[in-house]
């Protein structure tokens, strides 16, 4: 899709891998790795709080990463827009949000970006609104 050195997270497993192959968005130091053979270690990471992001979250809360040698700093992520701009600046190595927003960068902006895996499937029934039992609202039209 796109191609580019900065990365866009989307599910854990991208992360792990990005580390792996020395692929992040920092530059990892030369011919430096660590004993579990990772070029970077610790990343720097914004992930807008979203249903689409809960893989992103369970592996970071149940120490996925760290059972990989992976040091997560995790920041929340105002917005998307917000983060790309800050990742283009060298702040995070990788960030997770909405496709709209990177894609706009990307075209419009000719920020270098790539999208390293989808982190949602957007299809019906992917997504729900929930209310409070006395609610007025009770269901949508579809």
């Amino acid at each position: 899709m796109f191609r580019s050195r900065i990365r866009i997270l989307a599910p854990p497993i991208a992360i792990a891998l990005i580390a792996l192959s020395g692929c992040g968005g920092a530059a990892a130091t030369a011919g430096s790795t660590s004993p579990n053979g990772l070029q970077k270690t610790t990343l720097n990471v914004a992930v807008v709080p979203a249903v689409d992001s809960a893989g992103f979250f369970v592996a970071l809360h149940d120490g996925l990463f760290a059972r990989q040698g992976l040091n997560i700093h995790y920041t929340p992520a105002v917005s998307s827009d917000e983060v790309i701009d800050q990742q283009i600046a060298g702040q995070y190595d990788i960030t997770g949000g909405n496709y709209v927003s990177y894609i706009q960068h990307y075209v419009a902006d000719h920020q270098p970006l790539e999208i390293i895996a989808e982190g949602s499937v957007m299809q019906q029934g992917t997504q729900a609104i929930y209310t409070m039992p006395n609610s007025k609202s009770r269901h949508l039209p579809t």
